[in-house]
């Protein structure tokens, strides 16, 4: 695939509840990444433009955060249309 012809946006959500301190933590770590947060009644997504889901996994992993912890969702945009 030829990245130059391919936006990528990426979502992370908690898979816990606004109480739990694993969501808290995952919200607070991915702010420090400059991610985008943008809240839905008692939740969040948080946005990124950059990198690959699996390199981001990876990442989270190595904060301590489990697969089950988050939810990722990637969509992949051409430049003249979605896929």
């Amino acid at each position: 695939m030829n990245k130059s012809l391919v936006n990528i946006k990426i979502e992370i959500q908690s898979a816990y509840d606004s109480t739990n301190e694993v969501n808290r933590k995952l919200r607070a770590y991915l702010l420090q990444q400059a991610y985008a947060i943008t809240h839905n009644n008692n939740s969040w997504i948080a946005t990124t433009y950059n990198g690959e889901g699996e390199e981001i996994k990876q990442q989270l992993r190595k904060q301590g955060f489990c697969d089950k912890d988050f939810r990722i969702h990637v969509e992949y945009q051409r430049k003249w249309g979605f896929l």
